[in-house]
């Protein structure tokens, strides 16, 4: 089972982030940390089961047993406000970090995965993270 990181950056209004696996890397997006509040916080830090999504809302990947929350999925998206709590990705952050080509992210990331399960680690970025 494949074991992704993703790397993220807190800001006021969102979250950046890296999804990486070696050298597949991806742009993440999501709501601002405030206490992982429902529909208004990204999920905590920490480790997540990740499962082929193919009845949820949005259809690609579910992250299972996220404390006090449900229906966290991984989805397309430009801006933060697109998720209510979900991780958005993209291939790359524009100049005022929103998600830049969603849709073409979320197909590499299914091209890569397939309809295997892997496990997600969330943590805090370094600078090394973006370079």
């Amino acid at each position: 089972m494949k074991k992704l990181t993703l790397a993220r950056s807190y800001l006021k209004d969102k979250t950046i982030g890296i999804l990486e696996h070696f050298d597949f890397k991806l742009a993440t997006l999501e709501r601002p940390w405030l206490n992982n509040e429902v529909n208004l916080s990204c999920i905590p830090e920490g480790e997540y089961l990740v499962k082929r999504d193919q009845t949820g809302r949005h259809q690609w990947y579910s992250v299972q047993d996220v404390e006090g929350r449900t229906f966290i999925e991984f989805h397309g998206g430009r801006t933060a406000n697109h998720s209510n709590g979900c991780i958005l990705i993209g291939c790359l952050h524009d100049e005022e970090f929103n998600l830049v080509e969603s849709n073409y992210g979320l197909e590499l990331l299914l091209d890569y995965i397939g309809d295997e399960d892997f496990l997600l680690h969330i943590r805090a970025a370094t600078k090394d993270d973006w370079q």
